[in-house]
């Protein structure tokens, strides 16, 4: 074997599952066979990952099952394949879910990757209480919770309307990054809960994270449902000396803000403040429009999106 042999086909492997490309990885997978370097762990692994991410999971799970050495990143491949196809191929879901148990029964030990992807599996499959049994082995194995598997069982049980176990697996995290502040925040927003919200991101503050596009569009999504506009004008504040007024997601979430708790004057004043506008900022105008009974504005609106659209 040759260095030039094993970076060729690592090279042509890994373009080969970041393309899709399955034909091409069937013939360097001969390629490795001819050169003898089958049993290399690395190619072998790479080799698995062209499978799974031309979703193969025939050959994929064949390949696994010749394996003689199974190391995490490689039962990691397999899991987080199937939780990759999401639901529509439910019964790759149930498999990822199998080759865990199958996992544990064979000693390996699961890592971050592991229980991040089996989170996500739960959230595909609604099954909240699969999620809840692997939160418990997290805790009870004395796995340390990181911000990458703490995130995925934040969004579990935020998917669920569990505000107050997704509250303490957010609190077990002992440092936390943005991502997971984030989760947070949504949590509490897409549950109706403005005060969780803004009790989070006002922590967040504190501990010295600041917010991106991202959390101010959950925070002015959460205000959408409070009835009144005092908790969305202070979010707008913050989102102007922050310069997040320029972000199109941001400045569309403070029109629905506006337009949702009845000040479609103030909608419409944020609305002709965006210097870029995209369908949804457009959509979200229009809609707010017709919820008030405003057709005539909905249509003129609307003409001039279709008007803009055309002679650009």
């Amino acid at each position: 074997m040759t260095h030039r042999a094993f970076s060729f086909c690592s090279s042509g492997l890994k373009v080969s599952a970041k393309m899709g490309f399955l034909r091409q990885g069937k013939q360097l997978h001969g390629h490795v066979i001819k050169l003898g370097m089958y049993n290399l762990q690395s190619l072998q692994i790479q080799l698995l990952n062209v499978y799974v991410k031309c979703k193969d999971f025939k050959h994929a799970q064949r390949l696994f099952g010749e394996m003689p050495v199974r190391n995490v990143v490689a039962w990691n491949t397999l899991i987080t394949g199937f939780v990759d196809c999401g639901f529509n191929y439910k019964s790759n879901l149930d498999l990822g879910v199998s080759y865990f148990r199958r996992m544990l029964s064979e000693r390996a030990g699961p890592d971050d990757i592991t229980f991040n992807g089996l989170f996500r599996v739960c959230t595909e499959l609604n099954d909240v209480e699969i999620g809840r049994q692997l939160h418990c082995f997290l805790v009870k194995s004395g796995f340390d919770s990181t911000c990458f598997v703490g995130s995925a069982l934040v969004g579990l049980y935020a998917k669920f309307g569990l505000i107050e176990d997704a509250r303490r697996a957010f609190d077990f995290v002992l440092y936390k990054d943005l991502v997971l502040w984030n989760v947070m925040v949504n949590c509490y927003a897409s549950n109706s809960s403005i005060k969780g919200a803004l009790g989070v991101f006002n922590v967040m503050r504190l501990e010295g994270v600041n917010g991106d596009e991202f959390t101010f569009s959950s925070l002015l999504s959460a205000s959408c449902t409070w009835g009144s506009c005092e908790p969305g004008k202070q979010i707008h504040g913050i989102v102007v000396r922050k310069s997040f007024d320029f972000d199109v997601q941001v400045a569309s979430a403070l029109v629905d803000m506006y337009a949702k708790n009845g000040n479609i004057g103030d909608a419409r004043k944020a609305f002709d403040a965006m210097s870029i506008r995209n369908v949804v900022s457009w959509n979200t105008i229009i809609v707010g429009y017709g919820q008030h009974g405003k057709g005539i504005e909905a249509i003129n609106t609307s003409q001039g999106n279709v008007s803009r659209t055309f002679i650009s």
